[in-house]
């Protein structure tokens, strides 16, 4: 069978989030090799490369022309489509434009969003004729096989004018029985260009990779405890340090990369899994030609880990300590403490590894003084990058469920707005007004997260790269000015910056 899978652009508040993002998705890359491996064709369509990255809405005429006709040329026999949150809008647009093609074309769509709502999915759009929940591989060569649908676990879909959903799907323990991720299948002159938005602060050619699947914890906003829960067996499953090395070499001779960021939720989950990979790129001499990044939480970390993973080439961890309140940190479930995350900064620094720390604010019942509390976290513990972010509530996650059940959002809402009225609007939360809210953001930012992030850039350039480092100490001035203004003044400039286009310039330098 012919399969064409096909990337949706993103909602229009997310463009500059898209053009930015140099992470090829490997889930569809994974799905590609097995249905390759049982002798399927495959072929893969980005809706944003047809009009050469330009921004465009879903019912853009060129680009739902170009789609139609890249479509007519491969002439697939299904259509798979992968939709996170932000991609759901435009994954709906695509399989319309599919129907119009051939209303006799399957439609197969899957993905984190879909996931979290199967029959909502379903209900939208009725051009979708199957949901895949959880992971796909599998499930996907069953459809494409023949298999009659009520005999696939796994899946939502439509039989006599209803919903139908069959049993959940085991979660395939053998990880190193799935081939290398089909990389081939990807735009080189996208994913595999030496910029810096892989690993912050570092140019590299490089990509993201997957060591591991799953994760053992569930905290309230993350989308893991749904794909946790989309199938049976341990979710939280690991390759073998073998098939990483056999992999990082692949992309090595392959893509001539120089980089890796291994983008799991959870890289260290088991020591000695963490230990053997470091050691056998010790041994191969993949130390010497490539440098790399992990997520990492704050409780899986001591100095050995941290030493062995230098040696083996690490150059930079990335930690989701998210707050420096204790009242916070339980709020969101993440079953650490403001002590670890003190320590894994400090032993991080000790081991002479750089070092972020992801930040959440706008949490339910996030009250003013623990927005204080992590300032003063910030300010004491000096990590060398801050990633400040605002709760997103996605689908599936329980904060989502939480707000929805409280009547604090409306389970009818346009999933564009999730983002558009929740995020980018001055809306929180947390029990703080909404102007107060953005005043503590803006102290938040005017005293810790620009000047340590510009910081880092000036003191990594003004060697190698002096114009570059003025250009930081500039920005680092003229951002504390403006967030130093009242917030009426700050929303004009950040007005200016959006119409500019300057956020994604900065943040991603």
């Amino acid at each position: 069978m012919k399969i064409l899978f096909i990337y949706p652009i993103w909602q229009k508040s997310f463009y500059e989030n898209e053009i930015s993002n140099r992470w090829p998705p490997l889930g569809i890359a994974y799905i590609s090799s097995y249905l390759k491996k049982h002798n399927h064709s495959v072929k893969y369509l980005e809706r944003r490369d047809l009009i050469g990255n330009r921004f465009a809405l879903s019912d853009d005429v060129e680009l739902n022309e170009l789609t139609l006709k890249a479509i007519n040329e491969t002439k697939p026999d299904f259509v798979g489509i992968t939709a996170t949150t932000p991609l759901i809008t435009d994954a709906y647009q695509t399989a319309r434009l599919i129907k119009k093609y051939n209303k006799d074309t399957p439609v197969i769509i899957g993905g984190c969003h879909p996931t979290a709502e199967p029959l909502r999915t379903l209900q939208e759009c009725p051009e979708i004729d199957i949901v895949v929940i959880g992971e796909g591989e599998q499930t996907s060569l069953d459809i494409v096989s023949g298999k009659p649908l009520n005999q696939i676990n796994g899946i939502a879909y439509r039989e006599n004018g209803k919903i139908q959903t069959t049993t959940k799907r085991e979660f395939y323990q053998k990880l190193d029985d799935f081939q290398f991720p089909d990389r081939h299948m990807f735009n080189p002159e996208k994913y595999f260009i030496e910029d810096s938005y892989l690993i912050r602060g570092h140019r590299i050619k490089g990509t993201n990779f997957l060591a591991a699947r799953g994760c053992p914890f569930r905290c309230n906003f993350c989308q893991s405890g749904q794909m946790a829960s989309s199938g049976t067996g341990n979710y939280m499953r690991l390759h073998s340090p073998e098939y990483v090395i056999e992999q990082i070499q692949q992309l090595i001779s392959d893509f001539g990369i120089n980089g890796l960021l291994f983008s799991e939720d959870l890289f260290s989950v088991k020591k000695d899994n963490v230990i053997k990979i470091c050691e056998l790129m010790i041994k191969g001499h993949l130390n010497e030609k490539i440098k790399w990044a992990a997520n990492l939480r704050v409780d899986a970390v001591d100095k050995e880990v941290l030493r062995t993973m230098k040696s083996a080439g690490c150059i930079q961890i990335v930690y989701g300590c998210e707050s420096g309140s204790q009242r916070t940190l339980d709020r969101m479930k993440k079953k650490t403490t403001v002590e670890k995350n003190y320590n894994a900064i400090k032993v991080t620094k000790e081991a002479g590894l750089d070092l972020e720390v992801n930040i959440m604010t706008g949490i339910p019942n996030e009250k003013e003084e623990n927005i204080i509390e992590t300032i003063n976290f910030l300010k004491k513990s000096k990590p060398h990058r801050i990633n400040r972010g605002k709760l997103y509530p996605l689908p599936g996650t329980p904060f989502y469920e939480e707000l929805v059940n409280s009547g604090k959002i409306d389970k009818s809402i346009k999933w564009e707005d999730l983002w558009d009225k929740y995020v980018l609007q001055d809306f929180t939360f947390a029990d703080i007004k909404p102007k107060r809210y953005l005043e503590l953001q803006a102290k938040m930012d005017r005293e810790v997260t620009y000047p340590i992030n510009y910081s880092y850039h000036i003191k990594n350039n003004y060697k190698k790269s002096p114009l570059v480092a003025m250009k930081y100490v500039l920005l680092l001035l003229a951002t504390c000015f403006i967030l130093s203004l009242p917030v009426n003044i700050q929303r004009l400039f950040r007005k200016i910056a959006k119409v500019l286009k300057i956020q994604s310039r900065v943040v991603a330098s």
